[in-house]
């Protein structure tokens, strides 16, 4: 005899009302964009970092060249 299985409860959603499907969708879309903006502030500072660090390297000699 199987037992039965559990379904994930992110995928069992009660019925919702057509407000509160628009919200899950707005903070969904809001979440996933703050996550691209945040990666994108990320990156950027990465970037600064590491050509400053050159930059500096460069400038105190330790590039030969």
């Amino acid at each position: 005899m199987s037992e039965p299985t559990v379904q994930d409860a992110s995928k069992t959603t009660p019925d919702l009302t057509p407000e509160e499907q628009a919200r899950r969708a707005f903070e969904k879309a809001r979440d996933r964009r703050n996550k691209m903006i945040a990666l994108g502030l990320v990156a950027f500072a990465v970037l600064i970092f590491t050509i400053t660090a050159i930059r500096l390297y460069q400038n105190t000699g330790g590039a030969a060249g």
